[in-house]
Order: C-alpha cells, then structure tokens, then sequence
C-alpha cells in the first residue's frame, strides 16, 4: 500500500476536526455527536491531539512506511485509530446524525490503513 493513501487523507481530516475540536467544541459535540457529555477542556485537549496527528501525517506524506520503516508513526496513528474507532462505536446511536457515522467510517478506514502499514513491507515505487 503506499503510504500516501493513508498519510494525505488522515492529515487532511484530522487537521480540519482538530482545528473546529480545538477553537469550537460545542460544534463537534453538539452538531457532530448530538451530545454534551464531555466538559470543554477535554474535548479542546482533544482537538490539539488530533491537530497534532494530522500535522504529523503531513509532515510524514513522503516518508518510507512499513515493516520497520516509521514504526512510531505508523504504531501511533494505529493506536490512535483503534482507540478512535471504539470509542466512536460506542457514543454513536442509531439516531446520531450522519457526520457521526462518517467519522466512525473515517476511523474505521484509517485504522485499517494503518494496521495494513503496520503488517507489510514498505513500498517501493517502481523505478
């Protein structure tokens, strides 16, 4: 799989959700999750995790994944997706509005992503 398919996407999406976590979480939580469960501070914290994780996906777009290569990035964006993935799986009800369930798509896409990156042998562009 190349890497770019996996990088360019997640540092595109987790930026953008990052940046509206970060300065306006009643949007994320209100509009997106159809909750107010979690206190601001958190989900703020959360934002600048996220925003975090997509600048270091960018920072990482070109870079040689897989097998040993970019072990740390590749572990850290699997965790974070599974993670991610579990919690959303959770929190989400039948009755959530459509952009929960295409986040839990996102997530689900990207730990498959990166769980492929994790278990194969990097790529190697055909010369």
């Amino acid at each position: 799989m190349r890497p770019a398919l996996a990088t360019l996407p997640a540092a595109i999406v987790l930026s953008i959700t990052g940046i509206v976590t970060l300065f306006a979480p009643e949007i994320l939580l209100t509009h997106v999750l159809g909750t107010v469960l979690a206190p601001h501070p958190l989900v703020s914290m959360l934002g600048g995790l996220m925003f975090a994780f997509g600048y270091m996906n960018w920072m990482g777009r070109n870079a040689i994944l897989g097998g040993i290569y970019g072990k740390p990035m590749v572990t850290a964006n699997f965790v974070h997706g599974l993670v991610g993935t579990t919690s959303l799986w959770d929190l989400i009800t039948p009755e959530a509005p459509l952009l929960a369930w295409g986040l839990l798509a996102f997530y689900v896409w990207y730990t498959a992503s990166y769980g492929i990156l994790m278990t194969r042998p990097p790529w190697k562009p055909a010369s």
